[in-house]
């Protein structure tokens, strides 16, 4: 029963985002439910991340608002002048030292995950790998140097 909510669920985004208005669209938007539905069952039967966050943590969080309101106005910026200018927009790979802890360790999991929602939030950084030498490969848009709070948290 739950695979078929998920199933109804995610037709219902697929013909609320394209506001589908033929049978086709229809039908085509439950064959994607049906496959996203089927590789959803088929990752959480592989394996369930072991994964668990403490309240105290979310306090490291506590930057990425204004982070965030910084970085959407200087992304726009960036965005605007590219346009008006006709330059390309290219972006920088830096790497922010990282402790990712133990592998097996669900509270690492968890404060892993914490990390890289709280850098991925702005939107001028993304995430693109987590090194196991210790560095977040991290994408910015517009170079600039992140604050880290510790090796534990850089965010």
């Amino acid at each position: 029963m739950r695979w078929l909510i998920w199933w109804f669920a995610v037709l219902s985004a697929y013909v609320i985002e394209f506001v589908t208005q033929t049978l086709s669209e229809v039908v085509a938007g439950a064959i994607i439910a049906a496959l996203c539905t089927v590789i959803v069952a088929c990752a959480l039967r592989a394996g369930r991340p072991d994964v668990r966050v403490l309240w105290g943590w979310l306090r490291h969080l506590r930057r990425v608002p204004g982070q965030m309101l910084r970085d959407t106005v200087a992304v726009s910026g960036r965005i605007i002048w590219a346009l008006r200018t006709g330059q390309e927009l290219t972006g920088f790979i830096t790497r922010v030292p990282f402790d990712y802890g133990d592998r097996e360790n669900a509270l690492d999991n968890g404060r892993e995950a914490l990390v890289i929602y709280g850098i991925c939030a702005t939107p001028n950084t993304v995430v693109a790998d987590v090194d196991r030498r210790g560095e977040l490969v991290v994408h910015q848009l517009i170079a600039g140097e992140r604050p880290a709070e510790s090796l534990r948290w850089p965010l």
